[in-house]
């Protein structure tokens, strides 16, 4: 599995494991994405683990979920032990995952983003602080953010000709590339909105992200 931080890619490669049919291929990505308070910058990758936490027990136990237009994150759905040793006040946790294999000449695919409750946090005093809803939103933007890049890899995937003519390692080598452009578009939203603390904008990419989701297939 590939983690990241604020979208900066580890050096982990994606794991092939062989399924039932001759062509089988599962590929599972995880990319974390955090929101930090104005005044300085989240945890970098690498960063040793906290040695302390807050924890609230949550009323609901939540399973991690597929993205999908009509469920919107809420802080509720935060339920990992805040990082307290980090700058961050959020963080938000899924993973991109890949899975296809070869019906004769036919290539059956299916590409996920999902959202990870128990990786992802909020530290809990900051719920009430007056920002809290507009970082909720920024947080749900790098989510549809990874749904952008998953549309994006379902349509070259679609689009390939004789898709199933080429290696398990071909098509994890598609996957690698929409990884890296997932890092990339995401340290470029975190910077071009200060981790949301630019109105204007993260206003203008929630836009954006609203748009090229519209325009892409599901």
């Amino acid at each position: 599995m590939w983690w990241r931080t604020h979208s900066e890619r580890e050096g982990f490669s994606p794991r092939v494991e062989p399924g039932a049919e001759a062509l089988g291929l599962l590929v599972v990505g995880a990319l974390l994405a955090g929101a930090c308070l104005p005044q300085a910058p989240a945890r970098m990758p690498g960063a040793v683990a906290p040695v302390q936490s807050e924890s609230v027990e949550p009323r609901v136990a939540i399973e991690p979920f597929v993205w999908s237009p009509q469920r919107r994150l809420t802080w509720a759905d935060f339920q990992g032990p805040p990082d307290m040793m980090s700058a961050a006040v959020a963080m938000t946790a899924y993973a991109m995952s890949l899975n296809t294999a070869c019906e004769g000449d036919r290539l059956v695919s299916r590409v996920t983003s999902t959202f990870l409750p128990h990786t992802s946090w909020v530290k809990t005093a900051y719920i009430l602080d007056r920002r809290a809803e507009s970082t909720l939103r920024h947080e749900q933007a790098h989510f549809d953010l990874s749904e952008v890049l998953a549309r994006r890899l379902r349509v070259e995937l679609r689009e390939r000709r004789s898709p199933c003519d080429g290696s398990d390692a071909e098509r994890v080598a598609i996957y690698a590339k929409y990884q890296e452009e997932d890092a990339k578009i995401q340290r470029q939203y975190d910077r071009e909105t200060g981790h949301g603390t630019d109105s204007r904008q993260q206003q203008l990419w929630e836009s954006r992200i609203q748009s090229w989701l519209k325009n892409l297939p599901e």
